[in-house]
């Protein structure tokens, strides 16, 4: 890793494909194809030229390419999917947990990646940008509850309205009959 002397500016994290420009993570879901729980997959972004990026997921080897990031992404997040759809639909899936792990070991080239995601993490947290969205999350859970007890307390507000409402028409209607109404 090539590290960057001013503390002022972020360093830039050199990678021997590229300058590695980002992390992430991603979850494959659920599908009809692939009905099957696998782990949160990791990735590093390089910038191998000025519009040539390519994804790396570490966890399972898989690149994709792009002219964008975004591309580059997505083009890794497509071939993750078809890597794992081919191993657990093959015809010796009995192995394919066992493949699995095998490609989450780290190896001479993954440990490259994960030092190069760490050193992203390490470089971004440094910088006060969040490394994953708990923070966010926490955030719209809280905003959630606090609208939650504001409409159930508009709800308690209207139900005892209706409620007395419905009493004095009941009343209303109790006293109009009988010999009180006559």
């Amino acid at each position: 890793m090539a590290l960057g002397h001013d503390t002022n500016e972020p360093r830039k994290i050199i990678h021997p494909r590229g300058e590695v420009v980002g992390i992430g993570t991603f979850k494959m879901k659920k599908s009809a194809m692939l009905k099957l729980e696998i782990p949160r997959l990791s990735f590093v972004l390089i910038k191998e030229a000025e519009s040539s990026f390519v994804a790396v997921c570490v966890h399972l080897r898989t690149d994709g390419y792009g002219a964008t990031m975004e591309y580059a992404i997505l083009d890794m997040i497509e071939n993750a999917y078809y890597q794992l759809k081919e191993n657990f639909l093959n015809p010796f899936r009995e192995k394919a947990w066992e493949s699995l792990e095998d490609w989450f070991q780290c190896d001479e080239w993954a440990s490259k990646l994960w030092d190069a995601y760490h050193s992203v993490q390490i470089e971004m947290a440094k910088q006060g940008c969040p490394t994953d969205n708990f923070d966010i999350l926490e955030q719209k859970i809280e905003r959630l509850e606090r609208r939650l007890g504001k409409l159930e307390s508009e709800e308690v507000e209207s139900l005892k309205k209706k409620i007395s409402k419905y009493k004095n028409t009941m009343s209303l209607q109790y006293g109009m009959v009988g010999e009180e109404a006559a």
